[in-house]
């Protein structure tokens, strides 16, 4: 066989492999989601309920223990905004169209978003490595009671907490935001407080902030499902965890931009 032939056969091989495995990965994906979905009616329905503690654990590090990752973030991404876009809008002799236009960006789409990165890059990875740890002890592969019940302990509490979490998170990220938008703007680049603070105020419509809240909703379910996935589907041992930790994290950003674009296209079809 000439190099040339040998060249094309390993292509074939590659590609044919790489076709194989992300049609089992996106199988394996199909397959979590629809068990995630179908547990959490019947967690909730159960005799049990949800479980609460490790619903409340899911919730606090979620809610609380991201607070201050959160504040930082937005705040700093409220600052960036005002910096770039005052000063744009001023050469065109519209300084103070900027305190609203950015008001709007923060509120409709960047708020979430950097909650959804924050979300992805600490509990994406937070929860493929505690259910890769646990899942391999506690639950191994079995029967489908084994299954069912670490969907029920492992799985829905995080999800739901996440779900729940995310238009909070936004809120304060949403917050934090146009803070560091109005201290930016009014300390930094020499316009009136009070005229930054009334253009701000007057970009808050409910459909730009229901559609941060929507957005933080959906980018906290499509966290929380990349960061299980991969920690039920680790095997055991540090090197299987840290793989799923990659992994989670990854899928979790990929995650939340896909789903960003996904909603941007839906919100702009039916003008909301």
């Amino acid at each position: 066989m000439s190099s040339t032939a040998a060249l094309q056969h390993s292509f074939v091989v590659a590609t044919g492999r790489f076709a194989v495995e992300a049609l089992l990965a996106i199988g394996g994906a199909l397959s979590f989601l629809g068990r995630t979905t179908l547990a959490i009616p019947r967690t909730l329905s159960s005799t049990k309920s949800l479980r609460r503690r490790e619903f409340m654990e899911a919730v606090q590090e979620a809610g609380i223990e991201t607070l201050p990752l959160v504040a930082f973030v937005a705040f700093a991404m409220g600052s960036v905004l005002a910096l770039v876009g005052v000063p744009q809008l001023d050469r065109l002799g519209a300084a103070l169209v900027a305190p609203n236009l950015v008001a709007i960006v923060i509120l409709r789409e960047m708020g979430a978003l950097m909650t959804g990165f924050c979300m992805a890059g600490r509990l994406g990875s937070a929860n493929a490595a505690e259910l890769a740890t646990h899942a391999s002890m506690a639950h191994p592969p079995g029967t489908r009671a084994d299954v069912d019940e670490a969907f029920d302990e492992l799985v829905v509490p995080r999800v739901v907490a996440m779900a729940l979490m995310g238009p909070l998170l936004v809120l304060y990220a949403n917050a934090f935001g146009l803070l560091g938008s109005i201290t930016v703007g009014a300390g930094l680049l020499d316009i009136p407080a009070v005229d930054y603070v009334d253009r701000t105020r007057a970009a808050f419509t409910a459909k730009a902030t229901l559609a941060g809240l929507i957005r933080g909703g959906v980018f906290g379910v499509a966290v929380g499902l990349a960061g299980c996935f991969h920690g039920l589907r680790s095997g055991g041992g540090p090197v299987a965890v840290s793989q799923a930790v990659r992994r989670g994290v990854v899928t979790a950003v990929l995650g939340v931009v896909v789903t960003d674009v996904i909603l941007a296209i839906f919100f702009n079809k039916v003008r909301f």
